[in-house]
């Protein structure tokens, strides 16, 4: 029993307890509720923010020109195409860690949006930062200067 009345609360029930038993039991409820709510936020970032891409797309005389010459794009339809020598790349926008949305730098760097840290190389390949997974890649056929991409 504690020597001074104000070391002891009583509760709602009229029932002592010890302001140790009192701060004990209240940070149990609010490490509860933090780690809920840092769950929650955790599943509300595997929405995905990009766009993923499915069927054929042939690329615009524009748009050559512009891979040609800067040796990456970054489609809206959800695929960044590389120019590696005079291999053409695709690949997919959506980050294989949580669907961030992948950007091209260079078509040496491919960073995804939501994790800063984590890139792709000119394959696809991540640096460990988040994940090493390759991003999904595509085929690229090149018919005479016409660069259509499928997956």
């Amino acid at each position: 029993m504690p020597d001074n009345k104000l070391d002891l609360l009583k509760t709602a029930a009229g029932q002592e307890v010890s302001r140790t038993q009192f701060l004990y039991t209240g940070c149990q409820i609010a490490l509860a509720v933090s780690l809920g709510m840092a769950s929650f936020s955790c599943a509300n970032e595997s929405t995905p923010d990009g766009v993923q891409f499915s069927g054929t797309l042939t690329l615009s005389a524009a748009q050559k020109s512009s891979l040609d010459s800067n040796l990456f794009l970054n489609l809206e339809q959800g695929v960044i195409v590389i120019k590696d020598g005079s291999v053409y790349r695709a690949f997919s926008r959506l980050c294989p860690h949580e669907s961030g949305q992948i950007t091209a730098r260079s078509w040496l760097s491919l960073e995804c949006e939501r994790h800063l840290g984590q890139v792709f190389n000119q394959n696809g390949a991540g640096n460990g930062f988040r994940t090493s997974v390759a991003l999904k890649s595509y085929t690229v056929t090149d018919n005479a200067g016409t660069l259509t991409i499928s997956g």
